[in-house]
């Protein structure tokens, strides 16, 4: 798009996470948010003004500039807020890319409520129309539009580096199941896959569980086959698993992922793999708007084993993924994405 850029995180942040060029300067988040913790999270907000002053001042000239938000805590965004005031505005806007949602119970209420709060504070300071919400799933947005009555753009998922080649026919024999990313992290997706994989079943020999070697699981005489691979893969272990895959295990918290996207999942529909999810999840809404309900599934039912195994084999199932692979090829494109940021800059400045 030809746009210069400055990139900021967070001071303390490993350089390992991020590319030669981005700037290391922010305060970092709080560790953990707790109602206890609140009064000392307050007290890190102000101290963490300067910082992002600091960043403002040194990256905001007379130019048209645009900044921003993704991924801040809500602390942090306080900081931010008071360090705003103090900046002219005439050339600038502030675009949110809002990611997931609060349950609006207990502290996440508060947080919710903070966040909204804040945005609206800097939504003022600027001139009409240079504030933007951006969301990455249509649910989260019809959800933010209608509680806080603002307008909220959705935006591709880029991922767009992944092998986009047709799905294979079903294979006959042994059926790879893999369960990707870094779920090995989550206790919750763990449990249901040690549940399923530990299950005595007449058919489980023709499934293989590919697995992070840092799960603890081991395979059970009668149940399905087990292979361990490294919890960190490159970027090329990565993308090759998606060939040598033919399912994508994705059993995710309901309760925590309603709205919140997945780049796993994308990944898996550009790929032509096939992914079972969990129901109520914000992928199963994905599946459901293309006729494809089948996939999101009840991790506690029985007759996992032989589900997976018939969904494998399930061509009307397979010819809609192809069908859905179009659509989200159309639309989860780099192309698509920066059409929307060039639609989005209009706006701001006419």
């Amino acid at each position: 798009m030809g746009w210069a850029y400055r990139i900021a995180v967070p001071h303390l942040a490993a350089s390992t996470m991020f590319p030669d060029g981005w700037l290391r300067c922010l305060p970092m988040p709080p560790a953990r948010t707790s109602k206890k913790a609140i009064l000392s999270f307050l007290k890190l907000a102000f101290v963490s003004i300067l910082p992002f002053y600091r960043f403002l001042t040194t990256n905001v000239d007379h130019k048209r500039t645009i900044i921003f938000i993704e991924s801040i805590n809500p602390f942090s965004l306080i900081a931010f807020t008071i360090a705003f005031t103090a900046i002219a505005k005439n050339n600038l806007a502030v675009w949110f890319l809002c990611r997931g949602e609060h349950s609006f119970s207990g502290f996440n209420k508060f947080r919710g409520l903070l966040e909204a709060g804040l945005q609206k504070i800097i939504k003022h300071l600027l001139p009409p129309g240079r504030f933007k919400l951006l969301s990455d799933t249509e649910l989260f947005a019809k959800w933010y539009a209608t509680y806080f009555r603002h307008p909220i753009t959705v935006m591709p998922i880029p991922h767009t580096d992944i092998p986009t080649g047709q799905s294979d026919p079903p294979r006959q024999d042994t059926i790879t199941c893999w369960m990707a990313g870094q779920q090995h992290a989550i206790l919750y997706n763990v449990a249901i896959i040690s549940k399923i994989a530990h299950t005595i079943s007449e058919n489980a020999n023709k499934l293989l569980f590919v697995v992070s070697e840092k799960c603890d699981l081991e395979p059970v005489p009668g149940g399905v086959n087990l292979k361990k691979i490294g919890a960190v893969l490159t970027q090329e272990q990565y993308l090759s698993m998606f060939g040598k895959c033919d399912i994508v295990l994705l059993p995710y918290n309901p309760a925590i992922h309603s709205m919140r996207t997945s780049g796993v999942f994308v990944e898996c529909i550009i790929a032509g793999r096939m992914p079972v999810v969990s129901k109520g999840t914000w992928m199963a809404s994905e599946l459901a708007g293309h006729h494809l309900t089948e996939l999101a599934v009840d991790w506690h039912a029985p007759g996992l084993i032989d589900l997976l195994i018939d969904l494998h084999h399930n061509e009307p199932v397979r010819r809609k993924l192809r069908e859905m692979r179009t659509a989200y090829l159309t639309f989860h494109n780099k192309t698509a994405y920066a059409h929307k940021l060039e639609t989005i800059l209009d706006q701001s400045f006419g």
